[in-house]
């Protein structure tokens, strides 16, 4: 009988075990890509917050939606990066908007376009992201 006991205890307690690791709210976002060649701030290689642009890390968003430094995840792609940048774009949720709906817009920096245009392509528009509230600057 007691090894029944603990079994069941055992059960009971992995039921209430903490769910993985991923930051605490959740949105869906429309999910965009730019590179480095699109504006004069991504071909000096940086933000508009001044941080260095870094592949698949660097993401921009109206910072209404996601403050500056927020961390941001996109398990479906194995995304993590931080919102950094911004764009007019953005803020109007132009891309968003254009598919009929009007959710925040996330826009993914990948250096190269091909590669940007390579990662995007096949992916769903509209996808789940995990963000954690922004932590203070460095």
């Amino acid at each position: 009988m007691k090894p029944f006991l603990f079994l069941l205890a055992a059960l009971i307690c992995s039921c209430s075990a903490p769910k993985p690791n991923l930051p605490p709210n959740k949105k869906t976002v429309r999910l965009t890509v730019y590179w480095k060649a699109e504006d004069g701030w991504t071909r000096r290689g940086f933000t508009s917050t001044g941080e260095p642009l870094i592949s698949y890390k660097t993401i921009a968003a109206d910072p209404k939606d996601f403050p500056y430094y927020t961390k941001v995840e996109i398990p479906e792609f194995g995304i993590k990066g931080s919102v950094v940048d911004t764009g007019s774009a953005l803020r109007t949720r132009k891309a968003a908007r254009e598919m009929g709906r009007d959710v925040p817009v996330l826009d993914l920096y990948v250096e190269k376009r091909q590669d940007a245009l390579d990662f995007i392509k096949g992916k769903p528009y509209f996808v789940d992201v995990y963000y954690s509230e922004p932590e203070q600057k460095r």
